[in-house]
Order: structure tokens, then sequence, then C-alpha cells
């Protein structure tokens, strides 16, 4: 098996953050809440091994649903590729793949998730949901859950990497 720097990176920073001292006193938990893109300034205090509570919003794009396995649903068959789609099935949805990658609404930030296991990390849900308000009620895809933050630098960007804890190792110390 050949190791890419991608996984090679990403393997190292997650061993440098549960080594030492255990990952509730090695890393901050930080809260990051949007109902929009772009994603960039309610991500911009999370930093590397820092534990992220994570409550997004954004609208439905045809490039997000297919990696939920919704490519046959009427709505993102016809749209274009990061075209917003009206809806999606309600409910929660499962990942086709390891890693998810979400539009941040921003070309210098990219945002990358693993769910993880659901009986393992039953906090970590992406959903389809209703949200009433503004002028018209849009769907939207909820991104919730527990993570562990590893950042790697590329040239032109700043790539989060949000790899999932329990929800035990989100909550804080009483």
């Amino acid at each position: 098996m050949r190791w890419t720097s991608f996984s090679a990176a990403a393997l190292l920073g997650l061993c440098a953050v549960l080594g030492g001292a255990g990952l509730g006193a090695a890393s901050e938990l930080r809260r990051v809440e949007a109902t929009k893109p772009p994603l960039t300034k309610a991500f911009e205090k999370v930093g590397e091994g820092d534990r992220v509570s994570l409550d997004i919003s954004i609208a439905l794009e045809r490039s997000v649903l297919t990696q939920f396995g919704y490519e046959g649903y009427e709505e993102v068959v016809e749209a274009d590729e990061g075209e917003l789609v009206d809806g999606c099935p309600f409910g929660p949805l499962a990942p086709l793949s390891d890693v998810v990658q979400i539009p941040t609404g921003d070309n210098h930030f990219l945002l990358s998730m693993r769910f993880g296991d659901p009986h393992s990390h039953a906090a970590n849900l992406a959903s389809c949901e209703y949200r009433p308000g503004g002028e018209v009620a849009q769907t939207v895809l909820r991104l919730r859950g527990c993570f562990l933050a590893l950042t790697l630098s590329i040239p032109t960007a700043r790539h989060v990497l949000l790899h999932p804890l329990t929800a035990a190792e989100c909550r804080e110390p009483k």
C-alpha cells in the first residue's frame, strides 16, 4: 500500500494530538455554528487538534447531495454541478464515502468531514431539514456532531479535516 502525502500528514497529526496526556487535556473545545456560507469566519478560531462541537446549516448543492447517494432524486438530477437544489428527502443522510467535501463559499477554505460509524459516533449526523424563515422557506443540509480538527496548509488555502469523536469527548468538564 502506498502512502499519499495527505494520509501520512493526517496520520502524523492525529498521532501528535492523541499522544501524551489524553485528548481532553490536550485540546480546546470550539463550538462552530453557522447558517450560511461563507464558513471561513465560523472556523477561524479552530486550530490543529481542537475538538469541534459542530452545528451548521447550508443550502443544498448537487455536489454535496451526490456524496450522500441522491443522484437519482429528481431535483438533484436536473441541477447542474454546484447549482442549488430546491429540496431532498427529509431526514438523516448516510455518506457514500469515508470523506465528504463540504462547500464553504470560499475558494481559500476547504472543509472535509468524516462522520464515523453511526454506532460509535451517534452524535454525528448529516440531515436534510426544512428551515422556515426569510422570504422563502428552504430545505438545508444540516451537519452536526463532535469532531477532531486537523488543519492542512496548502499553497493558496486552508484545509480543515474533521475526524469523528464520540459525544462524550465534546462535553465541557464540570
